[in-house]
Order: structure tokens, then C-alpha cells, then sequence
């Protein structure tokens, strides 16, 4: 199969570094005897923080090349997970959830700080302003009935990602870094393969609204460069493109690699629990160092103390782009808070949130009795209540 590229990201506040380098990639099929889903694409990341004094926080992260199936929307965005969902062993690598069928993504929920409304609120005005009534009947009525929860359809590309890191790694993607170089049509999905944008699809949803959705699609994109464009103007955060070739594996082999495997016969495996939290440390180090210097321009003399180097004739109008830029982070980010009060049990907290258990520790036959046990348990409560 051929190579594909992938970013590698580097971040430099203050020297503080992170680092998001792709080391591995992955082509993952179905399971022999299994649902004979497309093939799905997975890169392992390599987290990395470190400072002057010392401190180093790793973590590995699979994320997944998003296929626009569920948000019509094809850009080569990575988006993290944690494995797959899988019964098809006695002894399960990955924990397996009831409510979800065989080969589903269980996606890390961890750290909810973004809040995209203002984004889709520009989006909006802009559709209105190009479309008059008929983009506002679009808005209205079409895009609620394209929606799921807000987790599905072209308005749900960005709710998906849940903290600052993240945001970045999806970005940074050569469709998106270099969009003004392609057909806007190969932004549609392509149900039969992700890397072919010679081909796509018109999803049926569309129908009449199709220019309007391709004008969706077209905003996120001037919207997400203008990010990489500028953090690469202020020397914030650089990039390149690594090319990758991919290893072919199915889903339960997939699950058992050291990686990503999460479950043990006697639970789930520490270090897995250490890999989150530096998971969630590194994405709380960046939020905080973004913060830092999102304000600077309330400050004129911490901004010159930092850019002083700008020759002063240039000087107003980079600190009056640097303010305009910068201020779109009051709405962007908010609080970082791990979701969790106890943070060494983040990865419990997390398998919890979507029903899952281990199958080590004795397979769907017992948890299917926990559950009727649990919901008798409850019946009586109420009763008693």
C-alpha cells in the first residue's frame, strides 16, 4: 500500500516543547467471519512534553483518519481513540461494551474544553450572507434533520474534538494546510476508501442543499488553515509532513498490540492508566501554555519583552494582527478539567462512561448478568423510594 503523510508537530512556548510525532500507521481490516466493514486507518502518536527542568511526560494515542461518513466531511482529520470494540475472544485486549456493535471506536472522554459555537455561528452568518432565505431554510430545518446529538453531519466536524492537542492533530492535515490545491468536491465522503480522492460520494442528505453543503465545507477549511497559518506566523507551532507506510492488521490484532492493548486477566493493565493521564497532562500543559500567551496583547510591554526582535516600523500592525488573531481564544477555549475527580483513575472513569468492562474479568455472559442484577436492583430502590 502506498506511503501517506502525516503531521508532525512541533511547540515551542517559552521553552516548553511538545512534540506530536506519527511513528506508526496502520491499515486495520475485519476479523475473519466478522462484518466485513471498509478498512479503517490508525496512526500511533507519540506525544512528548519536556521543559528546562527536566520534566518529560510521554504518551502514545491511536488516532483515527476520519472517512467524512459521519460528518460528510473528508479532510484527512485524526481524531483520537482508544481501540477497538471486539468480542470475538474469550480474552479481550480491549474492553468490550454491550451497547456497541463489533469494530465500533471507544473514543477517549477526557478532557472537554473547546467550545465551537462561535465557529459555526461565523459559518452561518456567512451561508446566510451568500444564500439569503435559502441558506437560512438550510440552516433552520436541513441541518437539524442531517443531526444526531449534534454528532452527525457536516455542522458536527468539530464537536468531536474535545481538547487543544487534539484540535491541532486534526488540523494539520495536508488537505487542509494546502486546500486552495484541490476540487472541493473530493472534500464528500468516499464510502469504499478514505485515501481515494479521485472518487467520492453525494450523499443522499444533500440533494438539493448541495452547493450550500460544498460552501459548508469550504468555510471550515479557510476557517482551520487561518489557524495553521497563523501559529506558523508567530513561531508558535511548526510542522511537517512525514510519509508513512501502512502495516495491514485486523481489529483483534489490532487491540493486542503493546500500544494499544488495555486489558489484562487481572484488569486493566497500570501502565495503560499512566499512558492516559500523560494523555491528559500533556493536553492540560498545552491549553495552559496557550493561555499564557493568548493575553500577551493586554499586556504592550510583556508582548514587546517577547517580539522585540519585529523591527519597529512593522511593529503596530503585527501586535494589532497578533490581537485580532489571539482574541478568538476567549470563545475557543475554556477550563481545562480532566473529566474526573481523580485523576489517577482516569482511564476507569473513562471505560465507565460508555458501559465497558474488560472480558477478562469474566466475559459478556457475567456482565450481562450484572446488568439484569443491576436494573433489579434499581427497580427495587425506586419502589422503596
Amino acid at each position: 500500500m502506498n506511503s501517506y503523510t502525516f503531521a508532525k508537530l512541533s511547540i515551542n512556548i517559552d521553552g516548553n516543547y511538545i512534540i506530536a510525532e506519527p511513528k506508526i500507521s496502520y491499515a486495520i481490516s475485519s476479523d475473519p467471519g466478522k462484518t466485513n466493514y471498509p478498512v479503517k486507518y490508525v496512526v500511533i502518536y507519540e506525544l512528548n512534553y519536556k521543559n528546562g527542568l527536566g520534566e518529560n511526560i510521554l504518551s502514545y494515542i491511536p488516532y483515527y483518519l476520519s472517512d467524512g461518513q459521519t460528518n460528510n466531511f473528508r479532510a484527512g482529520m485524526l481524531f483520537p481513540f482508544m481501540c477497538f470494540n471486539d468480542d470475538s475472544k474469550n480474552l479481550n485486549d480491549c474492553p468490550v461494551s454491550e451497547s456497541y456493535n463489533y469494530g465500533v471506536l471507544l473514543k477517549y472522554h477526557v478532557a472537554k474544553n473547546l467550545d465551537f459555537r462561535f465557529i459555526y455561528k461565523w459559518i452561518n452568518s456567512k451561508i446566510v450572507e451568500k444564500f439569503g432565505q435559502r441558506g437560512v431554510e438550510f440552516i433552520n430545518s436541513h441541518l437539524p434533520s442531517a443531526s444526531q446529538n449534534g454528532r452527525i453531519g457536516v455542522s458536527s466536524v468539530l464537536v468531536r474534538i474535545e481538547n487543544l492537542l487534539d484540535f491541532f492533530i486534526a488540523i494539520y492535515s495536508d488537505r487542509i494546510i494546502n486546500y486552495n490545491n484541490y476540487d472541493i468536491n473530493t472534500y464528500k465522503p468516499n464510502f469504499n476508501n478514505a485515501f481515494d480522492y479521485s472518487a467520492y460520494s453525494n450523499p443522499s442528505v444533500e440533494h438539493i442543499y448541495a452547493d450550500i453543503y460544498n460552501e459548508y465545507r469550504r468555510l471550515h477549511l479557510i476557517f482551520l488553515n487561518d489557524y495553521i497559518v497563523n501559529f506558523q506566523h508567530y513561531n508558535i507551532i511548526n510542522y511537517e509532513l512525514v510519509p508513512l507506510n501502512f502495516n495491514l492488521v485486523t481489529i483483534s490484532q489490532f487491540n493486542s498490540l503493546n500500544f494499544i492493548k488495555i486489558c489484562s486477566p487481572t484488569g486493566i493493565l497500570q501502565d495503560k492508566k499512566t499512558n492516559t493521564l500523560n494523555y491528559v497532562n500533556i493536553s492540560g500543559k498545552l491549553h495552559n501554555l496557550i493561555l499564557s500567551i493568548k493575553d500577551l496583547y493586554k499586556t504592550p510591554q510583556l508582548f514587546w519583552n517577547k517580539y522585540n526582535y519585529i523591527q519597529p516600523h512593522l511593529f503596530d500592525n503585527f501586535f494589532d494582527h497578533y490581537k485580532q488573531f489571539f482574541s478568538k481564544f476567549d470563545y475557543l477555549i475554556m477550563d481545562f478539567k480532566p473529566n474526573t475527580n481523580e485523576p489517577n483513575n482516569v482511564l476507569d472513569k473513562n471505560i465507565q462512561n460508555w458501559n465497558a468492562v474488560c472480558k477478562a474479568f469474566g466475559g459478556n455472559k457475567y456482565f450481562k448478568k450484572y446488568l439484569k442484577y443491576k436494573l433489579k436492583y434499581l427497580e427495587l430502590k425506586n419502589k422503596n423510594n
